[in-house]
């Protein structure tokens, strides 16, 4: 069970993180793994590419120095972010396979603003008082009145984390009602976790191997016979699939050279500017008409504007796109090259991505903000399946996105939807956007 903690500076976050690992879970502290990363030489020579080299002291990122120069723009403190989150990311990943096996609890201050809530089957989020919040600042780092409320102000209120986890711990009496209502919730996670019992689980998953390898035959047997779903497919994995609606000869070409593409060579970060993919977005989306701050958003979530990104299945570049993607449909209907490492063109890749979001809409009827990022990564036919049902939508073209019941793609919802709002914020609305 992994479980993400996150709050505002003087909500008792840490506090009720300090429950948690007397409770038996592993902590990892993102402040701690980011003040880490603040000497690697891989992150401090990005630094100094980014912001210059004036933010480097005795060999290490001067946080203060830089946190001074990105506080207050939006567009640094993304530049900031899509640098680091990556990295920490990517420590946070390698902590989790060297615990496998354990409850691990991740404290992230920005869960949500990073990406790591992805990662996690829970969400926790505690909340208090602003004044209460204040008064803690005051007495925790020493400043005056006026520099905690704005440091308390400038952040996220309690209704954002309300909003966005699973589960909220109220911190608005005594720490001993703090740590009483923390045990409440570590209880509910376990009622969770523990939902089915040890020895049923372990049948539970043989059978579903079984199964996974029954069906994993029957798909090889269905492909090789010509046969296909009609369906486009978001593996959940930061990748798109679209079904080809070549011949059976095109197809037998396709297979062979998915096959060939597979196994991405790893290659060194390359970050593109914020500035230089949103005039990638705005030419695509203009011309296939699909809303450029949803494009952004997409973005930032799937690769934080790293035109190498490489997921584990293979997903490429900045809206990480598969090899089986793109030679399966999309690189005929652009009439471009038969050749997936053009993905890793971040202009490209993003014209792809967009003319991806643009077949969503306009083959599979799917329409809003929400219900275009749910199939990006759920897929379309788990979308239309809750589109279908009137527990998950209300109108059959909506859905209620607290109600999504894959958690990777409601989290998935939820920070794209954050991220979308953070881009209308720097570039307003887009005129251009038919799918609401």
């Amino acid at each position: 069970m992994i479980v993400g903690i996150t709050g505002a500076s003087g909500s008792g976050k840490s506090t009720a993180a300090r429950i948690f690992v007397k409770s038996g879970f592993y902590l990892i502290d993102c402040d701690a793994v980011s003040r880490e990363l603040n000497s690697s030489p891989e992150y401090v020579s990005r630094i100094a590419d980014v912001f210059g080299s004036e933010f480097i002291t005795d060999g290490a990122v001067d946080r203060r120095k830089l946190g001074d120069h990105v506080f207050g723009s939006a567009d640094m403190l993304g530049l900031l972010n899509a640098v680091s989150h990556p990295m920490i990311i990517k420590k946070i990943e390698d902590e989790i396979a060297a615990h496998d096996g354990d409850d691990i609890l991740i404290d992230a201050p920005l869960l949500f603003e990073s990406g790591l809530d992805s990662l996690c089957d829970v969400t926790v989020g505690v909340t208090a008082p602003d004044e209460d919040r204040i008064d803690r600042v005051i007495f925790r780092d020493g400043v005056d009145y006026d520099t905690a409320k704005k440091r308390v102000t400038s952040q996220q209120p309690n209704d954002y984390y309300v909003s966005h986890c699973d589960i909220v711990i109220e911190n608005d009496s005594t720490e001993d009602e703090l740590d009483e209502k923390t045990y409440d919730a570590i209880g509910k996670i376990r009622t969770l976790e523990s939902g089915v019992g040890k020895r049923t689980m372990s049948a539970v998953c043989w059978m579903l191997i079984v199964v996974a390898f029954i069906l994993s035959v029957v798909f090889a047997v269905f492909t090789l016979s010509g046969l296909h779903s009609d369906d486009g497919r978001h593996n959940g994995d930061a990748t798109v699939y679209i079904t080809s609606q070549t011949t059976q000869a095109e197809q037998t070409t396709v297979t062979s050279s998915t096959v060939e593409a597979t196994e991405a060579t790893p290659r060194a970060a390359n970050f593109i500017d914020i500035e230089t993919v949103h005039g990638y977005a705005v030419k695509y989306g203009t011309e296939y008409g699909v809303d450029t701050n949803l494009i952004m958003a997409i973005i930032k979530r799937e690769s934080s504007f790293n035109a190498n990104a490489v997921s584990r299945s293979d997903a490429r570049g900045l809206m990480q796109i598969k090899p089986s993607t793109y030679l399966g449909e999309i690189y005929l209907d652009l009439c471009a090259e038969d050749d997936p490492e053009l993905l890793f063109d971040a202009e490209f890749n993003v014209k792809c991505g967009t003319y991806y979001l643009h077949l969503l809409h306009d083959r599979y009827d799917i329409v809003g903000i929400e219900q275009l990022a749910a199939a990006y990564n759920g897929g379309v036919t788990e979308i239309k399946k809750g589109l279908d049902d009137e527990n998950y939508s209300p109108d059959g073209v909506t859905l209620y996105t607290d109600r999504v019941p894959n958690q990777s793609v409601k989290n998935y919802i939820r920070w794209v939807r954050g991220s979308y709002n953070e881009y209308v914020e720097i570039y307003g609305d887009d005129p251009i956007n038919d799918f609401e």
